[in-house]
């Protein structure tokens, strides 16, 4: 991943500043397209100077880098830790990663569609879209491998494949309901791939697992 975003002294005013600028980014790469945006409408939209701009930010790219880094965090970090939260129950914990990670689609849903449209062409990326998902489809293998282990998912399902499958449906369905706009119902939603999710592994999955 390209790095040419600045190095500024961590204040609260220059924390501001740099949240204004990547909102404003966001904005203007949603209405004109990555291509077609320039430095100038970006901090026409913020308000700023070029001058200020470019203590953050080399360029434009520099903005969607640090835009992509900030949101792949959040979504590699919504599985983190579930399943201790919910005290070791497999079908709860799947139903909490799914919520986490939609919920993190959603609230950043521009950003989540521009980044998928500039990895189209923008080979690097690609890559880096690529590397979250390696995360997850990791982090799914050993769950569902521990599972497996302790009797409680299907042994003869293959992990990895499994895996794929199951970080595919959740993150492909994602994108294709931002993509065309629908109305989403969050709470059906995390219910309805939970089930797909837990019964695919041939886990037990009753309204107790998900009502809690």
């Amino acid at each position: 991943m390209s790095d040419a975003t600045r190095r500024v002294p961590r204040t609260g005013r220059g924390e501001r500043t740099r949240d204004e600028l990547l909102a404003a980014a966001t904005e203007v790469f949603w209405d004109k397209g990555y291509v077609d945006a320039r430095v100038a409408d970006i901090v026409e939209r913020a308000g700023v100077a070029h001058g200020t701009f470019y203590t953050y930010f080399d360029s434009k790219e520099a903005v969607l880098w640090a835009i992509a880094s900030d949101l792949n965090e959040a979504i590699a970090g919504t599985a983190r830790g579930v399943r201790a939260e919910v005290g070791g129950d497999e079908v709860r914990a799947i139903e909490l990663a799914n919520r986490r990670y939609l919920e993190v689609y959603l609230a950043n849903r521009k950003v989540m569609r521009l980044m998928e449209e500039v990895a189209a062409f923008n080979p690097e990326m690609r890559k880096a879209r690529q590397r979250t998902r390696v995360r997850f489809v990791d982090q799914t293998v050993r769950s569902i491998e521990r599972m497996q282990a302790a009797g409680v998912a299907d042994p003869d399902l293959d992990a990895t494949y499994a895996a794929h499958a199951l970080v595919s449906m959740v993150s492909h369905f994602a994108y294709a309901m931002v993509a065309s706009g629908a109305t989403l119902d969050a709470d059906a939603a995390v219910a309805t791939l939970t089930t797909l999710w837990a019964r695919g592994l041939g886990l037990e999955v009753g309204r107790r697992n998900l009502d809690g």
